[in-house]
């Protein structure tokens, strides 16, 4: 009996241990990531204050963008285009590498 409850607390310990491990590797991932946010969207603010976008709305469903690429493509040659959704946040360049990889991390 006695060597069955130091078990037990064995057990119990290891798996305290094992939640705490997880616990701070997703702390850890929630801190990168909120520093990622931080810097792309400080990137963001940073290329809405420099480069000139116009908007020419020729109905109530869609518009037209008239944007500065001469700037960006200094910054970026990668870059190829801006892609706008409208009712949502989406108002972003978007750029294309050699491979399908390089811009996913």
């Amino acid at each position: 009996m006695f060597l069955g409850d130091n078990l037990k607390k064995v057990f119990n310990y290891m798996l305290l241990f094992l939640f705490f491990l997880i616990f701070i590797y997703a702390l850890v991932s929630i801190v990168i990531w909120q520093k990622d946010n931080s810097e792309t969207k400080e990137d963001y603010k940073k290329i809405m204050e420099e480069v000139k976008i116009t908007e020419n709305s020729d109905n109530i469903n869609s518009s037209l963008l008239d944007v500065d690429f001469g700037k960006l493509k200094e910054e970026n040659s990668d870059l190829k285009g801006w892609i706008k959704v409208l009712g949502t946040d989406i108002n972003y360049p978007f750029v294309q590498g050699k491979n399908n990889d390089y811009y996913l991390k």
